[in-house]
């Protein structure tokens, strides 16, 4: 298969990987705004182009608050298909665009599309790249030289770095947040290599969430605010707990996220990767 079918390959699964699953709450989140425009308590503009087509747009914000994040994750898919055409090029591309990001709250860039594509937060996408690359280099055939301890004591220096320099280093935390959660990625797949908990890692509970846990970040936020418009009354009246109500709330966002999970994103995936092997 060629560089450019590979790439083809790589960006259907990754769109129906984030699409099929967003769409539906995203359409519902919508004609609830439509329908109940004063339901934000924000009072925000929605955008159709970014509710429907993760499209980031100057005026208007997505009518699922989470969309922003999915709009950067699908604007490092189309940096990363290069990979598959040439990788020379990406390591490239993927260097000068992580640079004008270091540099780019230096110099004031100005406009809404520059400063959307020179984010940090897209530097982050830079860090699980190195992961990756750091990973590949150090595990062979199951075994692993990456040192579980290292990467937790720098784990550690990071947090107390973000704890203590956060407000000094400004849009730069988001960057010390990337590698803290880069060495904590690098300290569990050491672990699960390694056999340390083992019977943790693959606990199917765990294994479960974490299929599903794309379903739970989608649906969690409206699900609960829902709840919170919901039970909040609820605890003035009969004089509840506001913790465990907290507590409530969120476990029954992941059971809500869990069901979508199987009944629709799973589905939906299984059906899409059909779909594309006869492609």
């Amino acid at each position: 298969m060629g560089g450019r079918a590979q790439a083809t390959l790589y960006s259907k699964k990754r769109f129906f990987r984030l699409y099929p699953a967003f769409i539906p709450i995203s359409i519902a989140m919508l004609a609830l705004y439509m329908i109940l425009p004063n339901l934000s308590q924000g009072g925000r503009e929605i955008s159709l182009a970014s509710s429907l087509f993760l499209i980031p747009t100057m005026y208007g914000s997505p009518a699922l608050s989470v969309s922003w994040t999915l709009m950067h994750e699908f604007l490092f898919y189309v940096v990363f298909s290069l990979f598959f055409i040439s990788r020379k090029a990406f390591w490239i591309v993927l260097a000068v665009w992580s640079g004008l990001i270091l540099v780019a709250p230096l110099s004031g860039v100005d406009g809404f599309y520059a400063k959307f594509i020179l984010n940090m937060h897209n530097l982050q996408f830079s860090v699980g790249v190195l992961c990756a690359l750091y990973y590949h280099q150090k595990t062979d055939k199951g075994r692993s030289e990456i040192k579980p301890g290292f990467f937790i004591l720098g784990s550690l220096v990071m947090a107390m770095l973000i704890a203590t320099l956060g407000d000094v280093v400004g849009v730069y935390a988001k960057l010390l947040n990337g590698l803290l959660f880069g060495m904590v990625i690098l300290s569990l797949i050491s672990m699960e290599i390694s056999g340390v908990l083992s019977s943790v890692f693959r606990s199917k509970i765990l294994l479960f969430l974490g299929a599903a846990s794309y379903s739970i970040y989608l649906i969690h936020n409206p699900f609960l605010s829902f709840l919170n418009r919901v039970g909040a009354p609820l605890a003035n009246v009969y004089q509840v707990n506001v913790e465990l109500i907290f507590i409530g709330a969120v476990i029954a966002s992941i059971l809500a996220g869990a069901i979508y999970y199987k009944l629709w994103e799973k589905p939906v995936l299984a059906l899409s990767r059909k779909w594309i092997k006869k492609g």
